[in-house]
């Protein structure tokens, strides 16, 4: 009987932390966590491979609070459904901003477009509004503010309930947890990598960086645009679901082959920049 109860609390264990390996894969995770990275690389370096750290504990604080309330008010049955619509325009809403302050980055930092920007335009506007936010809080709050969904919220009142029969004291917070810690993984990869290259590559050859923020920018509107899609049509949200590890995984290669892609042009354009040590 207990090697039953064991058996079962790791499995219940496991499946939560591959729950949270596959959650901190979603494509907005991962826009949104390069798309801070981008914007934080120029000025804060250290910040900026922080930044998948950072968005993976707002989130999983929000989902812990409510694994934890959903456990000590004993409470059961679904979120409310205003939060679908909500967590949604939430995660459009930025997801628009941070695409718009890496297309800001990449219109200033290149030289015949420097000088075109206009107060009062969109590119404007997001860099006004992401120069004043370059602080470690921030990329908490995003996390937190992404947590606001439906999906996110309805596996942490799971979590919360215990669905998962985790025999362990306090047992919905170590499920979240574990959660959490897949997520975490993911996430802080994702930004450690980025940051990473963005510090090795970008003193070396601008036109990587720029191209890199210009992909980011691109994808993160992008992903705006599916969610919108997804609220106006019911059809095309359900294949957005079904599909939803393929873009994830199309997001990471479409970043991989940008990176590489940019790599060898500046290999063969500037061969001495190859022999080149910071």
């Amino acid at each position: 009987m207990i090697q039953e109860s064991v058996s079962a609390t790791a499995l219940g264990l496991g499946l939560a932390f591959s729950l949270g390996l596959r959650h901190g894969l979603d494509t907005d995770h991962l826009l949104a966590i390069d798309a801070m990275t981008r914007l934080y690389s120029p000025r804060h370096p250290r910040l900026a491979r922080c930044c998948g750290l950072l968005f993976s504990l707002g989130h999983g604080l929000v989902v812990l609070s409510i694994a934890l309330g959903v456990h000590l008010l004993r409470a059961h049955g679904s979120p409310p459904a205003w939060l679908a619509l909500s967590g949604s325009l939430v995660s459009i809403g930025l997801l628009l901003i941070l695409g718009l302050g890496n297309l800001s980055h990449w219109h200033v930092s290149t030289p015949h477009l420097a000088q075109t920007g206009a107060p009062g335009s969109p590119l404007w506007l997001a860099q006004g509004l992401l120069k004043r936010c370059e602080h470690p809080a921030v990329a908490l709050l995003v996390g937190a503010l992404f947590a606001v969904s439906y999906d996110t919220v309805a596996q942490a009142v799971l979590f919360g309930s215990n669905v998962l029969h985790v025999d362990l004291p306090l047992a919905p917070l170590v499920v979240a947890g574990a959660f959490c810690l897949g997520m975490l993984c993911v996430d802080t990869a994702a930004g450690w990598w980025l940051g990473a290259l963005l510090a090795r590559y970008q003193r070396r050859a601008r036109h990587l960086g720029r191209a890199m923020g210009m992909t980011v920018a691109v994808m993160s509107l992008c992903a705006a645009a599916l969610g919108l899609a997804r609220l106006c049509s019911s059809r095309f949200d359900q294949w957005a679901q079904n599909a939803g590890l393929y873009l994830s995984l199309g997001t990471v290669v479409m970043l991989v082959a940008t990176f590489w892609g940019n790599r060898l042009a500046s290999r063969r354009a500037h061969p001495v920049w190859e022999g080149y040590r910071s």
